[in-house]
């Protein structure tokens, strides 16, 4: 799975954007109004999007490669990092997974939404690999902290009440 890892980490600029070519095929509906699709999905999306908002609002993370390689600068543990080790990720999938539920398409939602799913699992345990040599004891003690891809509410205000929201940052990013 690390060597998984790596490759999708090196290629997700080109690979990702292609699974989502599957919204263009035609498939059975996955629900009969697309009503339901659209709300559902629209709200998957929303809570995606607000978490990602929250995580690069907070505190953000210098990491995410190098050329290409994963890398990190500083092992961050601030803002959402301390309610969940993934919260780009979780962001992520979850507004892509939301889309794919909007298409209302039954091969898009299964092909596609398990097509994200491993390539986040390896790229997580690529830089999970590299975290963990990078940061030894200090980065296990975190993983023992903080779920990997839950999103630990406890102490959750405290966060947002002792950090200052970059709003300038999030625009950007």
């Amino acid at each position: 799975m690390l060597a998984l890892g790596n490759f999708f980490f090196k290629r997700r600029n080109a690979l990702f954007p292609l699974a989502l070519v599957l919204l263009l095929l035609p498939s059975p509906r996955l629900f009969p109004d697309w009503r339901v699709a659209a709300v559902i999905g629209a709200s998957l999306v929303l809570f995606g999007q607000l978490l990602r908002a929250a995580t690069v609002g907070l505190v953000y993370i210098i990491r995410g490669g190098r050329d290409r390689e994963v890398y990190a600068k500083d092992l961050v543990t601030e803002g959402m990092f301390a309610h969940c080790r993934n919260p780009l990720y979780v962001g992520n999938y979850v507004g892509i997974v939301g889309a794919l539920v909007v298409s209302n398409s039954v091969v898009a939602v299964t092909v596609s939404s398990v097509f994200f799913l491993v390539a986040y699992l390896s790229i997580v345990r690529a830089e999970e690999h590299f975290l963990a040599g990078k940061f030894g004891d200090e980065y296990a003690e975190y993983c023992r902290r903080v779920p990997r891809f839950g999103l630990r509410l406890e102490g959750l205000g405290k966060t947002f009440a002792a950090s200052r929201f970059n709003w300038e940052r999030l625009v950007v990013k």
